[in-house]
């Protein structure tokens, strides 16, 4: 989880604005929720940034800045398990767990740096205390009986629980964003003796917005390079009309590491067997490009080899290789080995046709279907 840029349209002071961040990571996967008969049991785990007054380390931020929100308040790494559900048939289903983030933005004005910290420790108590009840309070007879609901409308099972809790944690997203002001604002009064009401009173810290996101594991695992990223207008302050529906843009993003499984190549048993993808390389002795590997997929599996392995299996009569043209007809590959040289190299008759010339094929990593590693069963461990 990393909230990483903070990008200012019109601040709560225009040209000399101090604004502050207060951020809230949590998780639920299986190492914070554990099934215990019909309930959860809540081991939290959460990330509290650091700081208020003055954490984004700036002050006198105008129109256009961009602040890189420090690290101790906006990045935090920990690993995701999936929960295991076991309903009253005995049926097991691992959910995939899922991660997430609060964010408040303010704008530091007359509070007293004591005062806004103490804000900040209420927000963060009462975010963990109502995530704490939202989850040990979930019945999960009654969640089973609503997952079935949606197993009968033609959801799959696992599918079916997702959406149910994430249903549910909206409600309680809903609660927290609803609650949070009262809460840090008394927090900041009781914090402040009469004279610092009193000053607070004339230009207390205002909040310029709130961000909450949620992902999944199964969200991150859809996406190509793994990341969701976010992108949240931040403003929340009818006292500044010039500056419309711009305040602050807030970039973040959840980005997955994964653990991959190599597989081992899966050459085809036939004999003569079809290239469809190369990688090259440049020879500084020939000045001119070569075959450095050869690959394909062939009924879903995918194969790979060294030029010199296909070389070698060509001279010994093991295997032939040939590229398919656009008619259908097969032109063979051979192996020559030019005068001088201490290695052979592949290639196919010199003709007219380029839709047999080994050098125009894609890269073998690219085609449909390839798969040289697979997400291992437990991904995020």
């Amino acid at each position: 989880m990393k909230l990483w840029r903070l990008f200012c349209y019109h601040g709560a002071d225009e040209g000399d604005s101090e604004p502050y961040m207060w951020v809230i990571g949590f998780k639920f996967d299986g190492s914070t929720m554990k099934q215990m008969l019909t309930r959860f049991s809540w081991t939290p785990d959460f990330f509290f940034s650091q700081g208020s007054h003055g954490c984004l380390g700036t002050n006198g931020v105008g129109p256009g800045a961009k602040i890189k929100i420090p690290a101790n308040v906006g990045t935090w790494e920990t690993t995701l398990k999936p929960i295991t559900l076991t309903d009253a048939q005995g049926n097991t289903t691992e959910v995939p767990g899922a991660v997430g983030f609060a964010a408040v933005l303010l704008e530091e004005d007359n509070v007293a740096d004591h005062a806004a910290e103490a804000g900040h420790q209420a927000l963060n108590n009462f975010v963990a205390n109502t995530l704490e009840a939202f989850v040990t309070g979930i019945d999960l007879i009654q969640f089973n009986q609503a997952v079935q609901g949606r197993v009968d409308g033609g959801a799959a099972r696992d599918r079916a629980i997702e959406d149910e809790m994430r249903a549910r944690f909206d409600a309680v997203k809903q609660t927290i964003t609803d609650g949070a002001s009262d809460v840090v604002s008394q927090a900041m009064r009781n914090a402040m003796n009469l004279s610092e009401l009193i000053w607070a009173g004339i230009d207390k810290d205002d909040v310029m917005g709130k961000a909450f996101h949620l992902a999944t594991a199964s969200q991150l695992i859809a996406e190509s390079d793994f990341v969701l990223d976010f992108t949240d207008g931040m403003f929340d302050n009818p006292a500044l009309p010039e500056a419309g529906n711009f305040g602050y843009n807030l970039h973040s993003l959840i980005k997955a590491k994964v653990r991959w499984r190599a597989l081992e190549p899966q050459l085809p048993a036939a004999h003569d067997i079809q290239i469809q993808g190369i990688t090259r390389g440049f020879s500084r002795d020939r000045k001119s490009y070569y075959i450095a590997n050869v690959g394909g997929v062939v009924n879903g599996q995918s194969w790979w080899m060294r030029r010199s392995e296909a070389c070698s299996m060509i001279l010994d009569g093991t295997k032939a290789f040939y590229v398919l043209n656009g008619d259908g007809s097969h032109t063979p590959v051979s192996v020559v080995s030019p005068p001088g040289s201490h290695w052979s190299y592949l290639t196919t008759p010199a003709d007219d046709r380029t839709d047999n010339n080994l050098l125009s094929l894609p890269k073998y990593y690219e085609l449909p279907g390839f798969k040289a590693a697979v997400l291992e069963p437990d991904p995020f461990g």
